[in-house]
């Protein structure tokens, strides 16, 4: 994660100094020490747009007030860990599952020789936490709004089943005697049984599972995309949908969308990267091309205008199977209004 500290002594500085770059380390302007600031309270406004994570080296009830107005989305804040001046204590405060706070404070701990505070209950009490195993392995969870039904179930030990799709590699959890983990598949029916909660673990697109219930998608899908100059999000979206279902597979499941480095600074492009929850990825046409040489003839499709104006004849098959690691497409380029899309299976766990 990329993390600033925010300190307000010279001990504190020390302190955070050994968690963190020193060029990521905000200081009044009186010190003469990290980045200057001069407002407070202003500088944890504009922290909490471009970091994914914060430690604040000062009292718990400081570290509170600054990132209280801030607050938007548990899934969207960035993680928060308090460290005391004496660095005694690393308190996960904002984030603890969803964003890494929780196990950032175990590292800042470990750097300091300090005690982690961690009070979700899930840890507390030693149970599974759903959205932490979604954010190790790279999982889309949803729907967001059962959540707290779902991970309530399992800290109170109700019985819970987990549908792994059998087309997908198994990942080692160690889950509780009541969970049940079924082997499953995308066309068969939702299990019977007193289940309290469903979890079912699958890139398929597939119908709203009975009560209480999330989906965990594991984003292996890389989509290379290509798009003319200002075209809009929503095409770009309504294009990676339509591949994506002509694949069986739900749009959340795709977390990369590779193109050609010119790309790199495209709004629609890298909206729709943001608003799907994926990487975007952009290659100079150079390494695309070379690429492109290796493989054999008719391995992908040729267009003499991309490559008179871009510098390669293909970007978006390129580019998937580049950023994918792989030269098997799954999906061939589709050409929509403005856009191309191809799909690619890319590694997961």
């Amino acid at each position: 994660m990329r993390t600033a500290a925010v300190v307000l002594s010279r001990r504190g500085w020390e302190l955070a100094r050994r968690v963190v770059p020193e060029d990521r380390i905000y200081a009044p302007a009186a010190l003469g020490l990290g980045v200057p600031f001069h407002s407070l309270s202003g500088l944890v406004g504009e922290l909490f747009c471009r970091h994914e994570a914060l430690v604040f080296v000062m009292a718990v009830g400081i570290a509170t007030r600054l990132v209280a107005p801030h607050l938007r989305d548990k899934f969207a804040d960035p993680a928060v860990v308090v460290v005391d001046e004496g660095g005694r204590f690393a308190v996960s405060l904002v984030g603890g599952h969803h964003r890494g706070a929780n196990e950032l404070a175990e590292r800042v701990a470990g750097v300091l020789g300090a005690q982690p505070v961690v009070t979700t209950a899930s840890e507390a009490l030693g149970r599974p936490a759903v959205d932490v195993f979604a954010r190790r392995h790279r999982c889309h969870l949803g729907p967001r709004a059962n959540l707290a039904r779902v991970a309530g179930a399992l800290v109170r030990g109700e019985p819970v089943a987990v549908l792994w799709d059998r087309d997908l590699p198994r990942v080692a959890c160690a889950w509780p005697p009541e969970v049940k983990v079924l082997e499953w598949g995308p066309q068969e029916s939702w299990p019977e049984g007193r289940y309290a909660a469903l979890v079912v673990v699958t890139d398929r697109a597939v119908g709203r599972p009975p009560g209480p219930h999330l989906i965990l998608r594991p984003r292996r899908w890389v989509a290379g995309v290509g798009c003319r100059r200002g075209t809009p999000a929503g095409e770009i979206l309504e294009a990676l949908g339509d591949s994506a279902a002509a694949c069986g597979l739900a749009p959340e499941s795709v977390g990369v969308l590779a193109t050609v480095e010119g790309k790199g600074d495209e709004p629609g492009l890298l909206e729709a990267a943001r608003l799907l929850g994926a990487e975007p990825r952009f290659y100079p046409a150079r390494e695309l091309a070379a690429f492109f040489r290796e493989l054999p003839p008719g391995s992908v499709a040729e267009n003499a205008f991309v490559k008179r104006t871009v510098g390669v004849a293909n970007v978006c098959e390129l580019a998937a199977m580049l950023a994918a690691g792989t030269r098997e497409l799954i999906l061939p380029k589709r050409v929509y209004r403005g856009v191309t899309v191809a799909l690619v299976r890319g590694p997961w766990p």
